[in-house]
């Protein structure tokens, strides 16, 4: 489990919003928005552990694409751990004790002062610009399809699903599909959901 209440566990907007500069930062999931913000940190000097478990950083993209950058930062981060997934995050005085798990079962220990999750972004790059999207409430969010009907809705929710779950940090997605009566404000239910 992870303790999503403790303030040291943080998505792209908190990252934007830190007081100071953790010392170690551990950033979870290897996509773009990810390594953005780890670029950011390495730059005022936080040292990064990229943690994705896919074989490669910014999955889906094109490796020979990706190939030069990850040679860049493998050079300035601590660590880039592929394969591999987060099993537990314990929330203790001196930072976040994490426990990794590789795809073939090895697990190992570290402690970081900021753990970056980037598993919103996920859902918010993989949805159009006039899509909705609101927090809920830990990790529940509403998302809604402006526009959409029924079968496109559902396609949509399970392409949602995956992409969060290919973060890999144990995540399941569940979800549920409504068509929306025509009277309702659809950023009402964002507002909502963001309360």
């Amino acid at each position: 489990g992870f303790p999503y209440d403790d303030p040291r566990i943080i998505d792209s907007t908190g990252a934007l919003k830190l007081a100071s500069v953790p010392k170690r930062m551990l950033i979870i999931g290897g996509g773009i928005i990810g390594l953005e913000m780890a670029t950011v940190y390495d730059a005022l000097g936080s040292k990064i552990t990229v943690v994705e478990l896919m074989d490669g950083l910014i999955p889906g993209a094109d490796k020979d694409v990706v190939r030069p950058l990850a040679k860049r930062i493998e050079k300035r981060y601590e660590k880039i751990l592929l394969k591999t997934k987060v099993a537990k995050i314990e929330a203790q005085k001196d930072g976040l004790k994490v426990t990794f798990e590789t795809t073939d079962g090895t697990t190992s220990t570290d402690t970081f002062d900021a753990a970056l999750m980037a598993v919103a972004d996920r859902l918010v790059a993989n949805v159009r610009e006039s899509d909705l999207v609101g927090r809920m409430g830990g990790d529940e969010f509403a998302v809604v399809l402006v526009q959409a009907d029924q079968a496109t809705a559902e396609a949509k929710a399970a392409t949602l699903a995956q992409a969060i779950e290919s973060v890999g940090q144990g995540l399941k997605v569940s979800y549920g599909v409504r068509e929306l009566d025509p009277d309702t404000d659809p950023e009402a239910i964002i507002a909502d959901a963001d309360a």
